[in-house]
């Protein structure tokens, strides 16, 4: 399979799964070279923005490998939010999504969401500063519903 129907078959898991747990606006986003926004936005405010990486490249990814898709996801988050400069004080957000090994688009639930270092997981009066980290798809979308999703 080509990497680009890899790449669509998973952004298409991860919205659906985003749209179950209550994502209603979630969405693939459409490539834009290199001003590119992102694979999947989960919401509009605040601008959540997804990285997605899935197949082989992504269950047996080296640190390195990891490191370097976090700052295309930092990079990516960065130009979504370039490109809504009327909105300036919109809370923004990124993060890089990868496959798990033995883990197909039917356990995209059980996926890993990798955060970077300068994100701030909501604009809350508690929030603070996240170490880059890893945590379980499913749950941290869970998590993070009462603060991204407009209600």
């Amino acid at each position: 399979m080509r990497s680009k129907d890899i790449g669509t078959r998973a952004e298409t898991a991860v919205v659906r799964l985003a749209r179950e747990i209550g994502y209603r606006d979630a969405e693939r986003l459409p490539l834009a070279g290199a001003e590119d926004q992102g694979d999947v936005r989960l919401s509009r405010n605040p601008l959540v923005i997804l990285e997605v990486k899935a197949g082989k490249a992504a269950q047996d990814a080296s640190w390195t490998q990891i490191q370097k898709w976090i700052r295309e996801a930092q990079i990516e988050r960065n130009n979504a939010f370039k490109a809504r400069a009327s909105d300036r004080w919109v809370d923004f957000h990124g993060y890089l999504v990868t496959q798990r090994k033995g883990y197909g688009l039917g356990r995209v639930y059980d996926w890993c969401i990798w955060s970077i270092a300068d994100d701030r997981l909501c604009s809350c009066e508690d929030a603070w500063e996240l170490p880059s980290g890893m945590f379980p798809l499913g749950p941290f979308l869970e998590t993070m519903r009462e603060h991204w999703c407009s209600v």
